[in-house]
């Protein structure tokens, strides 16, 4: 990858999706919209669905996320019974991934970004 150049996780691909995958792989940020930010959680709502890739906001070491003052909802019950139920796959972003072994050692980034950034806009 260039630095500083752009990938669309739906863009033209070369190859096989595996390539796309492996292009994204070195991204440094991955850039999304949400769909919701519910304070209940102190997380935001992210669907996902055609022309909606999850790859930006999963595979990336630092997610950042762009909101709008009127997606600020107070509960999940609220944001779901506003935007209703037509999607199958919302996943709740409220921080980096992180996990604990055994040993009880704490690892961010496991199963998604290190970083997540949110800016209201």
């Amino acid at each position: 990858m260039i630095p500083g150049e752009i990938i669309h996780p739906e863009g033209p691909v070369v190859g096989n999706l595996g390539a796309r995958t492996v292009e994204l792989e070195t991204a440094d940020v991955g850039i999304t919209g949400a769909d919701g930010v519910i304070a209940q959680v102190g997380g935001v709502a992210v669907k996902s669905g055609p022309g909606r890739s999850r790859l930006a906001s999963l595979i990336v070491p630092t997610h950042m996320i762009f909101v709008t003052p009127d997606q600020f909802y107070p509960t999940l019950e609220s944001w779901w019974s506003n935007v209703g139920d037509e999607s199958s796959n919302v996943t709740l972003i409220a921080g980096p991934s992180r996990t604990s072994d055994i040993e009880r050692v704490l690892t961010l980034g496991v199963h998604g970004p290190k970083e997540t950034i949110v800016v209201c806009i």
